[in-house]
């Protein structure tokens, strides 16, 4: 298959889970004695919004599967037991591909008017698909921002630990900042195709900043 391949659904084992849970038992998360059904979609922290055994297999497939500005996407990226049990699926499922995960650059300057939006974005997974999307594909939301039609135009040195990195142009996009507005910590979604046909997101948080 092509390099940049769809990773699909992970499959999660019953050896996973033993072994999930004994890492948890040793980082002292103590889960009750439930069916493997139970176990796999049993919060694994201490609140309701945890993820579950399926959810974190979900969560690393897909990176994300959630609406960035949810509830749940928030408590996910904020939660220490959610961020651990990611972290022991990982380290006990090292042969796991890792999905493709985009991230958008840390600032967004969003020009006023007569000019078109630039995004810096990276890739952080090990298929490379960031050369490969389509022109005109590429779609960037967030409560604050929409920008659709982006095109890669030129690639760029990738920061640490990325696989690729590209700037992206938007001609068309909507802003509800006014000029010499900041907005910080704001979840915000890229979404784009290939020129294959593979369908590829990311979800990141960064700061827009409108000039």
């Amino acid at each position: 298959m092509a390099d940049h391949e769809h990773l699909g659904p992970v499959r999660v084992e019953w050896a996973d889970i033993t072994r999930s849970r004994n890492r948890l038992r040793e980082a002292g998360i103590g889960l009750p004695d439930l069916s493997l059904a139970e176990v796999l979609n049993e919060p694994l922290g201490p609140t309701v919004e945890c993820l579950s055994a399926n959810e974190v297999a979900e969560h690393i497939a897909h990176d994300l599967p959630y609406a960035p500005d949810s509830a749940r996407a928030m408590h996910v990226t904020a939660c220490p037991a959610c961020l651990d049990a990611l972290h022991v699926f990982r380290s006990i499922n090292p042969d796991r591909r890792k999905a493709t995960r985009i991230r958008v650059e840390a600032t967004i300057t969003i020009p006023t008017s007569g000019a078109q939006l630039r995004i810096k974005v990276a890739n952080y997974g090990d298929s490379r698909v960031l050369s490969a999307m389509k022109p005109g594909s590429v779609v960037v939301e967030s409560s604050f921002l929409r920008a659709q039609h982006g095109k890669v135009v030129e690639p760029i040195h990738p920061p640490q630990g990325a696989t690729e990195a590209t700037v992206i142009i938007f001609p068309h996009f909507d802003c509800r900042l006014i000029a010499g507005e900041t907005a910080e910590e704001v979840p915000i979604r890229l979404t784009g195709e290939t020129t294959s046909g593979e369908f590829i997101q990311g979800r990141d948080v960064t700061t827009l900043v409108m000039v």
